[in-house]
Parts: structure tokens; sequence; C-alpha cells
């Protein structure tokens, strides 16, 4: 079984005065959670250790070099001393001063990192709290009250979370794709803004795809811009079902009106669509 786990901060005095206020000393502390690894941990197991491991001091030492299961280390913030301290004398088989993927839905990290939809980053760093989106677990021992993660409860996790999209226009870089001189002066079905950024498809583009996937593409991207129709402003409610045609309303009067969308240019500031 593999598990997670991280921040023990053994010999770390202060730590006790922010937090973990159920022990009465740093001793206490340091062997209960040995006591807690011993008692899960076999030959079989692989621990995934994620940094703050503190100033164990030798006994310590030696218990951790004894417990029986693989143990992998990522350094964390605390953990200043070379990496031959932690593999020899802490016991470490593994020690890496970055994150690591353990699958390409499952990033291990000290600190939380950015990562996409549907992917899972499990942390620590964070003390006494927790992030508010479903794909960030923080594994501070502390904070899941002094219990090893396990791997299948990962997997439940991941399970319960949507695949990341690498879908045309639903991928994580949506939005900051500026396109090269050679795809402006040789692509006629895409619509681009004044950075060069793709925001949707020209008529000619639209007819490329299926009406529900590029309706949602156009919904997506043009939704609440700004757009210059016959001399005036007005603002996109929505967008038709087949993706050729946009709902406007004229934001001084409340005028609702639908437009072919070859019809209208985003203004400037705003970006603008044209068709080379």
């Amino acid at each position: 079984m593999e598990y997670f786990i991280s921040d023990f901060h053994f010999g770390h005095k202060s730590t006790l005065n922010f937090e973990r206020f159920c022990f009465e000393d740093i001793q206490q502390h340091d062997n209960y959670i040995i006591k807690i690894l011993k008692s899960k941990l076999t030959k079989d197991d692989t621990l995934y250790f994620l940094g703050d491991l503190g100033y164990p001091n030798e006994e310590i030492e030696k218990e951790l070099r004894n417990l029986p299961c693989k143990k992998i280390m990522l350094q964390g913030n605390h953990d200043d001393k070379p990496a031959d301290y932690y593999l020899k004398v802490c016991g470490f088989d593994e020690y890496y001063t970055h994150p690591i993927w353990l699958s390409n839905r499952i990033m291990l990290s000290h600190y939380p990192l950015p990562v996409e939809n549907g992917t899972v980053n499990i942390h620590g760093h964070l003390h006494g709290s927790y992030l508010d989106m479903p794909n960030y677990v923080n594994v501070s021992i502390h904070v899941v009250n002094y219990k090893l993660i396990s791997k299948k409860q990962i997997d439940r996790l991941i399970s319960k979370l949507q695949k990341p999209s690498y879908k045309f226009f639903f991928e994580w870089w949506n939005g900051h794709q500026i396109m090269t001189k050679e795809q402006i002066d040789n692509r006629d079905d895409i619509l681009l803004d004044t950075d060069d950024k793709i925001v949707g498809f020209t008529t000619k583009g639209i007819n490329n795809y299926q009406p529900q996937y590029r309706a949602m593409i156009n919904k997506k991207q043009l939704l609440y811009r700004t757009v210059q129709y016959n001399n005036k402003q007005y603002t996109i409610t929505d967008v038709s079902d087949d993706g050729l045609e946009l709902d406007l309303v004229d934001m001084s009067n409340f005028e609702d009106i639908r437009v072919p969308l070859s019809e209208i240019t985003v203004i400037e500031g705003y970006g603008r669509l044209y068709e080379e």
C-alpha cells in the first residue's frame, strides 16, 4: 500500500506554540508520530513523506531507519541538511528536492502548486488549514488527524473529478494561446483578438465542427464581450445552438437583438474579431 504524510516537525518545539496543543512537550509529540508509523507500516508499503522532517534526535533517527517500508522524501522548507543525512542517517530510500509526479493525475509536493482541473496535488506545508479546492489534499500530519492517507483514498477522490480536458478550446491553457504570424496569415476559420489570441471561430470555422461543440466554444469565449454593430455598442448575452448567431443587448436601453456572428466585431479594449 502507498501512503502519504507530511510535516512531522520532529524536535521543533515552537510548533507546539501555534498548533498540536494536545501534546505536553515535543518528546511526547515525536514519540506519538513514531508510534503511528510503526503500527501502520509494513515491508510491503511505500511511504511518501512530503517534507519538513524537522530536527529528530538520535533515537528518532534510528526509529526512522528501522521502519520496514520503502520511504520516499520530498524536501520541505525546514529540511536544510545535506541529502545524505536524510538518506543515510534517517534511512530514506529516495530524496527529492523538487515535486514529483506519481501518475499523470497525481503530483506530490511540499508546497501546494498550481495544477489543472482533474489533477490532484497532494501537499503539505499548510498548518491548521487547507485549500477550498477539491483537487488539493493537504496531508500535514495534524491536519489529517495523525492518520496516514492511502493511495486508495486518493483514487476515490480522483474518480469523482472530471478528467483534464485536452479538447480544443477546453484545455487549461485556453485564453493564453497566441497564434504565430504564419497561422494568422493562413487561417480564416478562427477569431482572434487584438493580441492575436484565439477567442472563437469564424462562420467558416464553425461549419467544421458539430453544432453543440462549436456553440459551446463561442459561448465560452464570447459571452459578455462588448461588440460593435451598426455603430452601436452591445453586450453578447447568448449564442445560438448552432453557434452562428449572437444575442446582443444595448445596456443603455436594454434593447435585445439577434445578429449573425459574421456581422459583428469586438471593440478595441476587449479585442476585435476579424477574418483575414
